[in-house]
C-alpha cells in the first residue's frame, strides 16, 4: 500500500529537464497535428490528438514510422515461411501489422527468423531527444544516489527503455501492472 511504501522511500526532487525532438519525432509529431487537423474537419471527436502528441514527444517507436508499407509487404510474405504463418491469408497479415508500432513489429521480427533481417538497430531505440536526455543525467544520478525510479503511462515506453537500459549496460528491475503481487513485494 501507498502508506507502507512511502516509508521506505527517500524524499521526492523535481527537477524539469529540457530537450529538443530528435528530427523522426518532429515528423511524427507534425504527422500527429495533421491528423488532428483532418479528423477535425471531419467531426471526428473519437481522435486522442493530445495523446498522440505526448507520445511522439516521447518516442518515435511508438508509432509506424520506419516500418513502411513496403517493408511490410515484404514481411509479411516472408513470415509465411514460419510454421505458425504457413496456412494464413497474406493480406490478413499485412493488415494486422499496419496497425502495429515499430516497436511491435521489432518484436516480431526479433521472434521469427524470417523476417529477423527487418529488426530494428540499437539506434532506433535511442532515436529520442528524451533518451538522449535521459542518459546524458542518468549517470550522475545513479553515481550520487544508487538508484532512480521512472515512471510512464505507456508500457511500450517501458519495454523500449528496457531496451535502452540494457544497451547502455544499466541494471534495471521493472514494475508494472502485469507484475504479481507476490513478486513486487519480493522487488
Amino acid at each position: 500500500r501507498k502508506d507502507q511504501v512511502l516509508q521506505h522511500l527517500p524524499p521526492k526532487v523535481n527537477e524539469i529537464e529540457t530537450c529538443e525532438l530528435f528530427e523522426t519525432q518532429s515528423v511524427v509529431y507534425k504527422r500527429e497535428i495533421q491528423r488532428g487537423v483532418e479528423l477535425k474537419e471531419k467531426k471526428n471527436k473519437t481522435a486522442n490528438v493530445l495523446m498522440g502528441l505526448r507520445k511522439a514527444a516521447i518516442h518515435p517507436l511508438l508509432f509506424r514510422f520506419v516500418y513502411t508499407d513496403d517493408i511490410l509487404k515484404k514481411m509479411s510474405k516472408e513470415i509465411m515461411k514460419e510454421p505458425v504463418y504457413c496456412d494464413a491469408n497474406q493480406q490478413y497479415i499485412y493488415e494486422d501489422m499496419e496497425v502495429m508500432t515499430d516497436f511491435e513489429l521489432n518484436k516480431l521480427c526479433e521472434q521469427f527468423p524470417s523476417i529477423h533481417k527487418y529488426a530494428l538497430k540499437s539506434e532506433d531505440f535511442l532515436n529520442s531527444g528524451k533518451v538522449e536526455q535521459l542518459g546524458k543525467i542518468l549517470p550522475d544520478i545513479i553515481a550520487k544516489d544508487g538508484k532512480i525510479l521512472i515512471f510512464s503511462l505507456f508500457t511500450q515506453v517501458l519495454d523500449i527503455l528496457e531496451r535502452v537500459l540494457s544497451e547502455w549496460s544499466i541494471k534495471f528491475l521493472r514494475l508494472d501492472g502485469g507484475t504479481s503481487v507476490d513478486i513486487r513485494q519480493d522487488i
